[in-house]
């Protein structure tokens, strides 16, 4: 049946993020958190059946994507879940129908711009290649901390992708007991037709959140990542109040993607829901964190995701931040 949102099951908006991740032949994901009370605003703690829908139009018509999950745990409210592959164009506005049971949750969730971005990250990418450059490249170097990338003989063009590192989030402290989450890094890729002999490789280093408890100690912003002068990518901010941590920025690449922002903490009655860590082109934020003591943030995991807030009642109770993750630079040839 189609029940009202306000009948049995309230949905809060404020803790939907979405990314998606396309890298390589990887089919698209979409990262997709929510929070879940009844009537009387009480967290859930149970499992569901949630059917996920993608529309065309904010109201009525046919579903043109649907996915079901059997079993979704939903702890203090909190579920998190990987909708996909979709194996949609992106060349129109869509519109995500969220099912919880026997509720169909209105209004319908509009995706934002940040997924139609990546639709250029496909085959239309790799259809407009310089020639002589395609998408089967068959070699692939990981830079997972800073260093030198050494030209090998009769290479003289590269595909680079890079991540910045995302920003941590601060731990509660008195009067702030809901924490926003750390920023993700910021995406970019680049084809360099002319690379030089040895090119400078700086990987981002992860934001680090705070690491006292009691009393505010600022976490730290995500590093910058770069290959060479050619392209970079800035990490992401991190979160020091309620509000989540901005997303970092691609910056002189082909494509430039910026890191979501960290989602902000909440406060609900007497519960306290610090925020989750925002996701990156190749890593998912810290989880949000749901309380009525004390609960530390959760670290980012990937690269160039932002750490989870943390949550406390009062000044009695404390807990630390969690960290974001560091960048990465891939270079393909």
């Amino acid at each position: 049946m189609k029940g009202s949102l306000h009948s049995i099951i309230r949905y809060a908006l404020v803790s939907i993020v979405f990314t998606f991740f396309s890298y390589a032949q990887v089919p698209r994901m979409l990262s997709h958190q929510g929070y879940l009370t009844n009537i009387v605003g009480t967290p859930l703690d149970t499992t569901l059946t949630m059917n996920f829908r993608l529309f065309l139009d904010s109201t009525g018509g046919t579903s043109i994507w649907d996915q079901a999950f059997v079993g979704v745990s939903i702890s203090k409210g909190i579920f998190k879940i990987a909708l996909g592959p979709v194996s949609l164009p992106f060349d129109n506005q869509y519109w995500l129908e969220v099912q919880a049971g026997s509720e169909i949750i209105a209004p319908r969730t509009r995706l934002t711009s940040a997924a139609y971005a990546l639709r250029a990250d496909t085959a239309d990418y790799v259809k407009n290649l310089p020639a002589g450059i395609t998408g089967g490249l068959a070699h692939m170097q990981v830079f997972t901390s800073s260093g030198i990338w050494t030209r090998p003989d009769g290479v003289t063009s590269v595909i680079v992708e890079v991540v910045g590192g995302g920003g941590g989030a601060s731990g509660p402290y008195p009067p702030l007991y809901a924490v926003g989450g750390g920023g993700a890094g910021g995406y970019t890729r680049k084809y360099i037709a002319l690379v030089g002999a040895t090119e400078t490789v700086i990987v981002g280093s992860a934001g680090l959140g705070s690491q006292e408890e009691g009393h505010f100690v600022a976490a730290t912003n995500g590093g910058m990542s770069a290959f060479g002068n050619y392209c970079s990518a800035t990490g992401g901010l991190a979160s020091t109040s309620i509000n989540g941590g901005t997303g970092g920025m691609g910056i002189d690449g082909d494509i430039n993607i910026s890191g979501s922002k960290g989602s902000d903490g909440l406060v609900n009655g007497n519960t306290y829901i610090g925020g989750a860590g925002g996701d990156s082109h190749l890593g998912t934020g810290g989880v949000f964190t749901n309380t009525t003591t004390q609960i530390a943030g959760i670290n980012g995991t990937g690269y160039g995701s932002g750490g989870g807030g943390g949550a406390a009642t009062g000044p009695n109770n404390s807990a630390r931040g969690g960290d974001g993750t560091p960048g990465i630079v891939i270079v393909y040839w």
